[in-house]
């Protein structure tokens, strides 16, 4: 440590920002080492409190040194090094996203939260996992830095950023900063923009991922409804998706209906489907849900107080569909929807 010291003082270093971490147990007292080093050398010693960031001192001494122009240069590396790390070192962390999030509200100083298309939450880094509203005083905003993406602004009971992410063309995710703590400074949005543009790529290859999932799991599901699977075939595709060989399923089926009267679908119309498969999704979380091109099928586990083969669920369906509509009527404009229920065992 002494042999690393020295190598920093023949660099001029002008002072060091610290921090202790009392719960970490270390044989050498590294604490009392520097500080008798910088002692000896009239070297200054910063200790700041363990919840505390390096970002803002890390900004404030940035542009103490240099113009804006050059701050803003070695910032936005300084930023893209250490976001993109997540990135990159993926394996090293569960939920890269989440990691992004917290880094990113570390370095700007407020909270940061992530919304889906519908606007429901994806993650933050508060508690506070409500739904996003749009305010009628949003407004597009332009910070004074040179961008790609699309900003606005809104005021609440604190002023919000929203960055609109697009991925592969297919869905859009927005980034929400809102203003708590301090006002966004201009090394604030370098940050930011080095956030959006690694939380795409890390958008890009979930979607890839699931995708390829999806297709592997959806070739299963359409083998196992339409009888193509038999014997040991049949029972490790029911293994695969979880389903029990014991158990009596009921299989509904959301077939839409396109507009066009040679039933052929536009790009908008499957655009749509995808729309209602993620609205069924999300009203029946717990069940099996897979996507057959115009087709949507649900398959769902009868259980033991579910008698007469799963009439009460089938009822139950029966009775959701009008709620069903209800929520997603306001999304789509082109298709009818047919609703088919039939019984299905392993």
């Amino acid at each position: 440590f002494r042999k690393h010291l020295n190598e920093l003082e023949k660099k001029q270093v002008s002072g060091f920002i610290i921090k202790q971490h009392p719960d970490m147990v270390q044989k050498v007292n590294y604490y009392d080492i520097l500080l008798k080093f910088c002692s000896e050398r009239n070297i200054p010693v910063i200790e700041i409190s363990e919840d505390e960031y390096y970002w803002g001192i890390i900004k404030y001494v940035i542009l103490q040194i240099y113009d804006e122009n050059i701050a803003r240069l070695i910032y936005f590396k300084l930023t893209h090094d250490n976001i993109s790390n997540m990135l990159l070192d993926g394996e090293d962390f569960e939920d890269p996203t989440k990691n992004i999030l917290f880094l990113l509200s570390s370095m700007i100083g407020n909270p940061v939260a992530l919304y889906y298309s519908n606007l429901t939450c994806c993650a933050s880094t508060t508690q506070d996992l409500s739904d996003f509203v749009f305010e009628k005083n949003v407004e597009k905003y332009k910070p004074d830095i040179v961008t790609r993406f699309e900003y606005k602004k809104q005021r609440k009971e604190h002023t919000q950023y929203i960055t609109k992410i697009h991925v592969l063309g297919r869905t859009e995710i927005y980034l929400v900063v809102t203003e708590v703590n301090m006002p966004l400074t201009i090394l604030d949005y370098m940050a930011l923009e080095n956030a959006v543009i690694t939380l795409q790529y890390s958008f890009m290859e979930t979607y890839a991922k699931n995708e390829i999932e999806k297709k592997y799991q959806r070739d299963i599901e359409y083998s196992l409804l339409n009888g193509l699977l038999t014997g040991d075939e049949l029972s490790k595709a029911a293994r695969m998706l979880k389903l029990k060989d014991t158990a009596q399923y009921c299989v509904v089926s959301f077939h839409t209906i396109s507009s066009n009267s040679e039933d052929y679908y536009t790009k908008e119309e499957l655009e749509e489907i995808g729309v209602i498969e993620g609205e069924i999704q999300r009203l029946l979380p717990d069940e099996h849900i897979y996507r057959n091109l115009n087709q949507i099928v649900c398959i769902h586990e009868i259980k033991p107080g579910e008698t007469q083969a799963g009439k009460k669920w089938k009822n139950y369906i029966r009775q959701y569909r009008s709620r069903f509509f209800t929520e997603i009527k306001q999304r789509i404009f082109r298709l009818a929807l047919e609703v088919l229920l039939m019984d299905m065992e392993i």
